[in-house]
Parts: C-alpha cells; sequence; structure tokens
C-alpha cells in the first residue's frame, strides 16, 4: 500500500495507511537495488499529493511541497520521498531528515528558481543525519553565472549519507559539500559536469570552484576511520579540483572518471598553480586506486602530507603537472609518508610550460619518508616530450638509511629521466634500483 503525504494525519486516526517502516543503517557501498529491497515495506511520500499548495507545471516553486512530504516521512519515523519526473524548481533548499530516502522517478530534475532565497546551500541541505539515501535525481545548479555560488548539495555532521545515481550540472558554485564529522558517507555511480566555472566568465583564478569536496575545518590529519568514499563517478569540465578530500582517514576514491579541460585553461587565465583531478591533503590511509584522469590542468593526483595511503592502478594522462604529486602538506609541517605507489600507468604528463613539477611522479619538499615507488609505468610517447622524468625528488634531503625509508624499483620509464635534485644519494640509490630508459 501507498501512503501518501496527504495521509499522514488521517492515519494516525485510524487509516488503514500502515506505519512507516524504521531504515536500518546499512552497509558503505549498498547499491540501489539492495536499498529498494530493504525499504520496500516502508510508506512511499509523494509530493504531488500537496496540489493545492503547489502548481506541479514545470514552472513555479515547489520547495514546500516536497519539503512537507519530507518532513512527514520524518515525523513517522522514515521513508522514501519520491519526485516525480519532470523539471522542478526550488525557491529554497530543501532540509533533508534522517532515515530517508529521496528518489527521483523517470527524469526527474531540481532546479533553483530565478528569485532563490538560498543564503547558503542552493538546492539540498542537512546535518546531523543519520541513514540517508539520495538517488536517481538530476540537481541543476542554474548556470556557471548563476547569482548565487554556494554549494548545490551540502551536508554536516553525518552518518549514513548515500547519494546513488544524481547527476549534478552547471553550477556556479560546487556540485556537493559534506562537511565536518561526515562518515561512512560518499558518492556512487554519479556524475558532475560543467561545475564551478565562473572563472570562463571572469578569468579570475578566485572564481574557479571544486567540485566535489569532502573536508574537516580541523587542520590536523583525522585518525577516527570516518571511512567515507567517492567511486564509480564521473567528472567533467570542473573550474577547481574536481574531487578533493581533506583531514579524511580511510577514504576511498576508486574507479572513478576524469575528463577535464587543461589546456582551456592555461590559454585563458594565468595563475601559479592550476587544479587537480583528486586533491587529498594531510590525508591518512587513503585508497586511490583504479581511477581514469585525463588532461587535468593541474596535477592529475595531487597528494601534500598524505600519510600511511596506497595509490595504485590508476591511469593519468595529458595532466598540466605532474601525474602524481606527493608534497610537503599545506601547514608546511605534515611529511609524506607510510605510502604505497605502485601499478600505475602514467604519461605524457606536465603539459603547462610553467609547471614546477616536472615528473611522472614527483617527490617535493620536507622529508618524506617510508615510500615505495614500485611496478608503475611512466612513460613520454609525445615527438616533442613534456615529462621530464619519470620519478622526480626535489629538496628531499635529511633522509637517514635511504634504503629502508625510500625504495624506487621496479618500474618501467621509457623515454624519461629520473631526477634526483639536490640530494645526490637519492639520485645513487634510485639508479641502482630503477629500471628506466632514455
Amino acid at each position: 500500500m501507498i501512503c501518501r503525504a496527504s495521509e499522514v494525519s488521517s492515519f494516525r486516526n485510524g487509516s488503514s495507511c500502515p506505519p512507516v517502516a524504521y531504515i536500518p543503517a546499512i552497509g558503505m557501498f549498498l547499491s540501489a537495488s539492495l536499498l529498494m529491497a530493504t525499504t520496500a515495506s516502508a510508506a512511499i511520500y509523494s509530493p504531488i499529493s500537496y496540489t493545492s499548495a503547489c502548481q506541479w507545471d514545470n514552472t513555479h516553486d515547489v520547495s514546500n511541497c516536497i519539503q512537507a512530504a519530507i518532513n512527514a516521512a520524518a515525523k513517522s519515523g522514515g521513508g522514501t520521498v519520491q519526485i516525480p519526473s519532470g523539471t522542478w524548481y526550488l525557491a529554497k533548499p530543501l532540509s533533508l531528515k534522517s532515515n530517508l530516502v529521496l528518489q527521483g522517478v523517470g527524469s526527474a530534475e531540481l532546479a533553483p528558481t530565478v528569485n532563490n532565497q538560498s543564503t547558503s546551500d542552493l538546492l539540498l541541505d542537512g546535518n546531523g543525519l543519520n541513514n540517508v539515501t539520495v538517488q536517481s535525481i538530476t540537481f541543476d545548479g542554474g548556470g556557471q553565472d548563476f547569482p548565487n555560488g554556494s554549494a548545490v548539495i551540502h551536508v554536516g555532521g553525518s552518518t549514513g549519507v548515500m547519494f546513488n545515481g544524481i547527476k549534478v550540472q552547471n553550477s556556479r558554485g560546487p556540485a556537493m559539500s559534506l562537511t565536518g564529522g561526515m562518515n561512512n558517507s560518499g558518492i556512487n555511480n554519479s556524475s558532475f559536469v560543467n561545475i564551478g566555472n565562473h572563472w570562463k566568465t571572469t578569468k579570475k583564478t578566485t572564481d574557479r570552484v571544486q567540485g566535489v569536496l569532502f573536508w574537516d575545518a580541523s587542520n590536523v590529519p583525522q585518525t577516527h576511520d570516518e571511512k567515507n568514499f567517492a567511486t564509480n563517478n564521473y567528472f567533467e569540465d570542473i573550474g577547481l579540483d574536481a574531487l578533493q578530500f581533506t583531514q579524511q582517514d580511510n577514504f576511498t576514491a576508486s574507479n572513478n572518471r576524469f575528463n577535464l579541460w587543461g589546456a582551456g585553461e592555461w590559454a585563458a587565465i594565468t595563475a601559479p598553480d592550476y587544479p587537480a583531478g583528486i586533491y587529498t591533503t594531510q590525508s591518512t590511509n587513503a585508497t586511490i586506486s583504479n581511477n581514469v584522469i585525463l588532461n587535468a590542468p593541474g596535477a592529475g593526483i595531487d597528494a601534500p602530507g598524505i600519510q600511511g595511503s596506497t595509490i595504485s592502478g590508476n591511469v593519468i594522462s595529458g595532466s598540466g603537472s605532474a601525474g602524481i604529486g606527493l608534497y610537503l602538506g599545506v601547514d608546511s609541517i605534515t611529511q609524506a609518508s607510510n605510502l604505497v605507489v605502485t601499478q600505475n600507468f602514467l604519461t605524457n604528463n606536465v603539459q603547462w610550460k610553467y609547471a614546477v613539477a616536472q615528473g611522472g611522479i614527483s617527490l617535493m619538499g620536507g622529508n618524506p619518508n617510508h615510500i615505495n615507488i614500485s611496478n608503475n609505468i611512466v612513460m613520454d610517447t609525445q615527438p616533442v616530450k613534456t615529462q621530464a622524468y619519470g620519478v622526480e625528488l626535489v629538496d628531499t634531503g635529511g633522509i637517514v638509511t635511504i634504503g629502508s625509508y625510500l625504495q624506487i624499483n621496479g618500474n618501467i620509464m621509457p623515454g624519461n629521466l629520473i631526477a634526483a635534485m639536490n640530494t645526490q644519494q637519492l639520485g645513487m640509490y634510485c639508479k641502482l634500483q630503477c629500471l628506466y630508459a632514455n
């Protein structure tokens, strides 16, 4: 039986509509089909039941009706709110509630009205949530020059929040901002296209904006096993870093595809640095694996101060800077350490002629330690080569017992050099341990 939102008040007074079942907390990588099977007994709320309050004509604001359905589900302990097929406009963001599935039907799309009243987040907001899924909905940000540059979606301090099969497009601000205290939450099977590109109009670097952000404002590495994730997603034409996770512990970024727009940005604006495909700083125990990153304006993977992590199986080509950059943390204290960089395929990077990092893999600044760079293929197949070095080591002095701390071996690097600037010991060690062809 389907309980519509308009029937909730009568249900408590003897309606035959059944109570809303509580949706139990479920695993991190839950598929949409399993989710629907798990919640099949929960009530389904249709905001279109509120026809007297909203005009469902693909023109007028319907935020109050959708919010009323969300609130009705929350009061009953949880349920599924279905957004009908069509493009629906919101004058203010929807506020998510715990134990909720917000699900699109057909080609459901949400977009801001011209007079959108949001002073923070554009279309979707939530804080302190548990067990929420948003799926099968397109969120349109109104265009790269829309007056409101807030995040299209924001969730903070929540557990078990899953975005599955959504699309976020055409926004001036970030597509998604998942902040402080997020746990077991993330995005899966979703796409992000034309995000944060107001800079194309203004030609200002300050108007470049990230695609998807997971961040904690504490400015220290996290060690509390957050287990957030971004898997099987697609990123295209993003103004700043396409995927950014900061001060995260046990983050997984896997099987994502990035088709970015490097050369166009270098031609349009002058900047000291350019955006990465994946940017992470001062995170611990991360897994960055099996991603395809094409034409990042900056580094393919930019990871200052990353610790205890694995970067493996990634394909990175055409980056403006290094394919993989391992640097001193942004706090100028946290060292890149305890890393395994293996089985990556890096080709034809360092396309930006002013890039500081010149390697397929670059270690720069501070004293990186306990780093294993092995079994990677680092190539430059271009007639005029841009990727100067296979592995580049710059200003990494002060490492003791090099054989125990830094291992660079078993890599295949045709058409590159191996650089060990300012540290001759590292250069000698590398030459003894690496396979290379110049």
